[in-house]
């Protein structure tokens, strides 16, 4: 039971003593590694140190080489600095030489402008004097012309008075010769009805009569003049009869002979049958004639009327009226008015239409569309440019950015007011620039008129001629003259007959050359330019001065017209 006990003692001793083994191994490897480790850390110092000293040389190395750079940036600091104020000095050596030039051309440019100020204050003062010169020489041909018109008075008044003398004595005269004249004329008269009345006396069968005397006394009277009577109606004071042809005239002048009144009723015979049926003819044909103008009249067409049109233009109805075959002067067979309805309402802007005919005009009522509200675009981010130039004098800002002042001179096409605002951040925002730019601006205008003009004067020489227009035919005759003036002169036909009459005058003329006397026409033609200058100034601009100029060249005279106003541009 005890060796069991003693191999157990045995075996734990020897694994102390294998795990002392193992420790003291274990120390001097630990030893071992603890030398070694300080070698090498020993070994690194070193070489840390000699690349401390290394890194210290190459540091004192780059020390001394910035130091060195840096003495030579030094350096060329101050040769930079040495050109920068060389060509400082240059610089303003210049900016100087540039401002005594600009100086100097603002002194030229101010002389020039003082000698243009002086020229044209002495071309107005030659002006003036010129214009009081014609004033004088105005009032001196008024002048004359009242000295001359007083004589020329006095010599009518003296003519007039024996214009009236003379006057007086032809109307005594004329009235002595138209008392001779009267008289002669009732002798022919007389002589006349004498033969009419034997004439138609002459033509009858027979002829009746209706006499106011007592019926005893007045056959009694014919009887004795042994007529032929026939159908006989007595009254109380009167009688009717009828006598044959042959003794009309006896029976009548035996009645003038014992002063019977008598009344011829009526005649009969061939030639009265004749003109009868003549006259019924003519009433006829009179008929007849009336109902072909009444037709005529009918389907005449010689006017067309437009009612109801403001804003659409005439001239666009008339066009597309004439292009459904409808024109004036002409007939209206075939029209289709409901067609000519359905073609009009095409055109843009006409609501309806209405279409009639009355008489020989054409009536049509247009009812207009109603027009659309304009609306502004106050978003979309426009400028306000400039349409003129001219120097600013007034700014009513709605929206944007005004980039100019009033006292500023602006050219067409300039920005007025940007299309952006600035807001509390500095931040600039889009916007459409809105808002109202006044500037003084000019207009002018400059007309050149020659000393010599070469113009067309009539001979004298004439021809008129007269050419008849029926419908749409226009025929214009031609004269025997190479150049010429023609004057026309228009004649309608009544409304149911669509015709006119129209009378060519033509006058010779001949080219001329005549002097042109600018300074005696100086004012009329300086109005005249005025007038025509005012044509091209909106009526909203407000009219500030007007001024001209007149300069004598060598074969002409120049009128120069000047017009300052203010307008919004």
């Amino acid at each position: 039971m005890q060796l069991p006990e003693n191999e157990g003692k045995l075996n734990r001793k020897q694994k102390e003593r294998k795990i002392a083994l193992k420790q003291s191994r274990a120390k001097a490897n630990r030893k071992k590694e603890k030398k070694e480790t300080a070698r090498k850390q020993k070994e690194k110092n070193t070489i840390r140190k000699k690349e401390e000293r290394k890194t210290a040389r190459k540091q004192k190395e780059k020390n001394t080489i910035r130091k060195k750079e840096e003495k030579e940036t030094a350096l060329k600091q101050k040769q930079i600095d040495a050109i920068r104020k060389q060509e400082e000095k240059e610089t303003a050596r210049k900016q100087k030489e540039i401002n005594a030039i600009r100086k100097q051309e603002e002194r030229e440019i101010a002389l020039k402008q003082k000698q243009i100020d002086a020229i044209r204050k002495q071309e107005e003062k030659e002006t003036d004097r010129k214009q009081k010169e014609r004033d004088a020489i105005r009032k001196k041909e008024e002048k004359e012309t009242a000295r001359k018109q007083k004589q020329i008075d006095a010599i009518r008044k003296q003519e007039e008075r024996e214009i009236a003398l003379k006057q007086k004595q032809i109307d005594a005269i004329r009235k002595q010769e138209e008392r001779e004249i009267a008289l002669k004329q009732k002798q022919i008269d007389a002589i006349r009805k004498q033969k009419e009345r034997y004439a138609i006396r002459g033509s009858a069968d027979f002829a009746r009569y209706l006499a106011d005397a007592p019926p005893a006394f007045l056959l009694n009277t014919l009887f004795s003049g042994k007529f032929k009577l026939k159908k006989i109606e007595r009254g109380k004071r009167s009688v009717a009869f009828t006598v044959y042809a042959a003794d009309c005239i006896a029976v009548e002048e035996l009645l003038d002979k014992r002063h019977i009144p008598y009344k011829l009723l009526y005649i009969k015979g061939a030639r009265t049958r004749a003109e009868s049926l003549t006259k019924r003819l003519g009433l006829i044909v009179g008929v007849l004639v009336g109902i072909i103008l009444l037709t005529t009249y009918y389907f005449s067409l010689t006017n067309i009327e437009l009612e109801g049109n403001s804003r659409i233009s005439s001239e666009i109805i008339y066009q597309a009226v004439e292009a459904q075959g409808i024109k004036t002067p002409s007939f209206s067979f075939g029209v289709d008015y409901k067609k000519l309805e359905s073609e009009l309402i095409k055109i843009d802007g006409i609501a309806s239409v209405s279409v009639r005919k009355e008489g020989t005009s054409l009536y049509i009522e247009i009812l207009e569309e109603l027009t659309q509200t304009d609306i502004t675009d106050t978003q979309t981010p426009i400028p306000l440019i400039a349409e003129d130039s001219g120097i600013v004098t007034r700014i009513v800002a709605l929206q944007g950015t005004v980039l100019v002042k009033a006292g500023d001179t602006v050219r067409k096409g300039d920005v007025l007011i940007a299309p952006y605002i600035t807001d509390a951040e500095g931040v600039e925002q889009p916007v459409r620039a809105m808002g109202k730019v006044y500037a003084k601006v000019w207009y002018e205008r400059h007309i050149l008129y020659p000393d010599k003009l070469i113009t067309a004067v009539r001979t004298g020489r004439s021809e008129t001629k007269t050419a008849m227009w029926v419908l749409d035919g226009k025929y214009i005759p031609t004269p025997s003259f190479k150049n010429y003036q023609i004057e026309t002169e228009e004649k309608h036909g009544a409304a149911i007959v669509p015709f006119t009459l129209v009378e060519f005058t033509f006058y010779e003329v001949e080219e001329r050359e005549i002097d042109f006397d600018f300074d005696k026409k100086a004012i009329e033609l300086i109005e005249k330019g005025y007038m025509e200058l005012e044509k091209n100034i909106p009526e909203s601009a407000k009219k500030l001065r007007k001024w001209y100029i007149i300069k004598k060249l060598d074969k002409s005279t120049q009128l120069s017209i000047y017009y300052e106003v203010e307008k919004r541009i």
